[in-house]
């Protein structure tokens, strides 16, 4: 069934074939996306830490958004860049595993393979704009106001 599939396909002209495949590229990478932001808050929810880490990423956005003062925002730049900078070196320690494991195990492979996608889902969300559609100042004080619940718990 496969191997009729691959075959049709590559009967297409060339320039459907790379349409089609932007196309996927581009759906794999949005649906991703999207729920790696889902993960992401369900598990911020797990525990405390979790919860103030996530909410401190995401009033850093939202802060972005709502000030004007360029050096503010530069600021809240380099420290949402650090935090995406970590979060792709953590995918590349496990995509180097992955290569690794894959030699004793293939099926340790595709743990390091999927465990380095998290991670640049995770990355990528990091970096990622918030809606425009929200109010930026409402959203910082409720994020502020819920962390100071977090650190009086």
């Amino acid at each position: 069934m496969l191997d009729q599939l691959i075959k049709a396909v590559s009967d297409w002209p060339v320039i459907l074939q790379g349409a089609i495949g932007s196309a996927l590229f581009w759906l794999v990478l949005l649906i991703g996306q999207k729920l790696s932001v889902t993960i992401s808050a369900k598990y911020s929810e797990s525990s405390k830490k979790r919860r103030r880490d996530f909410l401190l990423e995401q009033r850093l956005k939202y802060y972005y958004n709502s000030t004007n003062d360029n050096t503010a925002r530069g600021t809240v730049f380099s420290a949402l860049t650090y935090r995406a900078f970590r979060s792709f070196l953590r995918a590349t320690i496990w995509l180097i595993l992955g290569f690794l494991g894959g030699t004793f195990l293939s099926s340790l492979s595709v743990v390091g393979y999927l465990g380095a996608l998290y991670y640049l889902f995770a990355a990528l969300n990091t970096v990622t704009a918030v809606s425009l559609e929200d109010d930026a100042h409402q959203k910082v004080e409720e994020m502020t106001n819920e962390l100071k619940k977090l650190d009086e718990v």
